[in-house]
């Protein structure tokens, strides 16, 4: 019942938004206006795809009006020289830009930030070339004209207002399309990229494979307003598609509001418009757009959109095209800590054998062994520098060891990437806290949920039987875990609003949603008041008893003493001792390698200094 509700609200969502759109040609009777309201479509369907690989996954893609002209130009080869009909040549345009995307998505994985910014402002400009000094393909800088209008077998379009019915089809096609990749599994990860890719990769995103359909998405919606731009105007030059105009389309995000449908459809008609109404101070425009977009990052760095999104009107109908969410019930599922039935295997989930590592010629780690035995806790130890944080960063495939074997089930790990790792069972958090704080709580746990999904792009974005069963089944277990930890209430926070401490036990509930069999909490006491810990405590407790293996980095020796099965102490990269905390307590190596660093003996007792 719920879902028929949510799908003819979203189907009166889209009559409220295309009604007066479509009126309003019936408004204009000036042909000039109405180029300028078809222009300021084709702009929001190419920025919308910007909006993917900059707004969502935070990729510095400055290129985008390079891949708009792959699309137009394209599209107006296959006409000009091949001589194919309309409804061939636009899939064929949207296509051929995603592959030219994706390849230079591939590429970021390499390179990052500033670097990869520079990078696509090199292909925009070797683009411009092409268009210019490949006259025989291109025409040169004449362009190539001739294109024809849009065929649909059936009637051709021939006027502008008949253009701008066509171009918003494409429009509440685009929207539709972006709305789907926004909401889902693949939306919420490029997020989580954006945020700390890092932490999406060791928690079982394949941030490689995301970023590529990020940056293909984005192209092949570039492509589609390329190849239609082609055809509204009949011809294409390689004017149009200079590298400034991949600059408007970033002015579009900063100005209008990235991340948000709307903020692309405001900064769109504003970016068309503007220079219209200021064309007498156009020798000044430069200067004018770098006073407004200083101003809209200091007063509204959320864009223009912000100020709409004030108005409950608004709100109310954005929220008609987000996916919703059942939140007022529990299913019964099992508990992701559930105490299993039987004994728990004393055999050891993941080994570490004889495993060394060093960096510019220094030993970070020397020949170390450890195992880990599911439901047991086993404490790593040492002063800062001696090689805790280097060891996890080798069983989670972060470092790869010069030397000897990491195992999990027996089987060798060293090698694998970090997300195929997670993937087997190997969950972690972080010394420096690592949530996505562009994310809701209960989102930030469905990301790390990824890996155990197999539903594809395409049936995801098309809501599949199958896709609708792994969601389902996700957010069920999502929804447990919040209510387990006492954290339901925070279901719809932004992450990075809460406080710290409440951070923290969302990041370890967020590690257990990738059904470890191994846990790896590096310093999960830093920072936590008493009650905390203490609440802590108990969540590491139940978590060996549901048979995890654990291990646990931490400073505060009473926590430590208090929860550890098994302490192995590290010291200059070297395992010093490795035992019961009984033992580790009374041996005097111990207690002697650590004067001086914080832990001390009084009365017999290892205490924090």
């Amino acid at each position: 019942m719920k879902m028929k509700k949510q799908k003819r609200n979203m189907a009166i969502g889209y009559v409220i938004v295309l009604i007066p759109l479509l009126i309003l040609p019936l408004l204009i009777q000036s042909r000039a206006d109405m180029g300028l309201i078809n222009n300021a479509l084709l702009l929001y369907m190419v920025s919308l795809g910007l909006n993917i690989s900059l707004g969502l996954t935070g990729m510095s893609n400055l290129c985008q009006a390079a891949f708009w002209g792959i699309g137009a130009y394209t599209a107006a080869i296959l006409v000009t020289k091949v001589g194919l009909p309309f409804l061939a040549v636009v899939p064929i345009a949207v296509v051929v830009t995603a592959i030219f995307s994706m390849l230079l998505g591939l590429l970021s994985t390499r390179i990052k930030g500033i670097y990869f910014a520079i990078l696509t402002i090199g292909f925009a400009l070797f683009f411009s070339l092409v268009l210019q000094n490949w006259p025989d393909v291109t025409g040169g800088g004449t362009g190539l004209r001739g294109i024809g209008d849009p065929d649909f077998i059936f009637f051709t379009v021939t006027s502008r207002k008949g253009l701008y019915v066509m171009l918003l089809l494409f429009c509440a096609l685009s929207t539709w399309f972006y709305c789907a990749v926004a909401n889902s599994k693949y939306g919420k990860s490029m997020i989580a990229i954006k945020f700390n890719d890092t932490a999406a990769e060791l928690l079982g995103v394949d941030t490689v494979k995301r970023k590529m359909l990020a940056m293909a998405l984005s192209g092949g919606l570039a492509g589609l307003s390329g190849a239609l731009n082609a055809f509204t105007l009949g011809v294409v030059s390689p004017t149009q598609f200079i590298y400034g105009a991949g600059l408007t389309m970033v002015l579009i995000l900063i100005l209008g509001g990235s991340g948000t449908v709307l903020g692309v459809a405001i900064g769109s008609v504003f970016m068309v418009f503007l220079p219209e109404m200021l064309e007498p101070l156009q020798y000044w425009m430069t200067a004018i757009y770098g006073v407004l977009v200083a101003v809209v990052i200091m007063v509204l760095p959320g864009g223009l959109v912000s100020v709409l999104f004030r108005f409950k009107f608004f709100q109310k109908l954005y929220s008609i095209f987000m996916k919703k969410r059942d939140d007022d019930s529990i299913q019964d599922v099992p508990r992701i800590l559930e105490k299993p039935e039987g004994p728990i295997s004393k055999q050891p989930v993941l080994s570490v054998e004889n495993a060394s590592i060093s960096f510019g010629g220094l030993a970070a780690m020397s020949n170390v062994s450890l195992d880990l035995i599911p439901g047991e806790v086993h404490a790593l130890i040492g002063p800062n520098g001696a090689g805790k944080s280097t060891l996890v960063n080798c069983i989670t495939g972060v470092y790869k060891p010069s030397s000897g074997a990491i195992k999990l089930d027996g089987k060798s790990v060293v090698g694998l990437k970090p997300h195929k790792i997670s993937r087997l069972g190997v969950s972690r958090t972080f010394q420096n806290l690592a949530v996505w704080i562009g994310l809701t709580s209960i989102d930030n746990l469905l990301v790390a949920r990824d890996g155990t999904q197999k539903a594809g792009f395409w049936a995801t974005i098309f809501n599949t039987k199958k896709a609708k069963k792994e969601q389902a089944e996700s957010l069920a277990v999502a929804k447990r875990m919040l209510v387990d930890m006492g954290l339901w209430d925070l279901r719809d926070a932004y992450i990075g609003t809460l406080p710290y401490g409440h951070q923290k036990m969302l990041e370890i509930a967020r590690a257990l949603m990738t059904k470890p069999k191994v846990l790896l909490l590096d310093e999960p006491a830093a920072g936590l008041t008493a009650p905390e810990v203490a609440i802590l405590v108990g969540m590491i407790r139940e978590i060996k008893e549901s048979g995890v293996a654990v291990l646990l980095i931490d400073h505060n020796m009473k926590f430590v003493m208090d929860i550890a099965d098994k302490i192995t102490v590290l010291n200059y990269g070297k395992v010093l001792a490795s035992d019961t905390p009984e033992a580790v307590r009374a041996n005097p190596e111990v207690v002697e390698a650590y004067l001086g660093s914080g832990i001390k003996r009084t009365k017999g007792v290892v205490k924090d200094a």
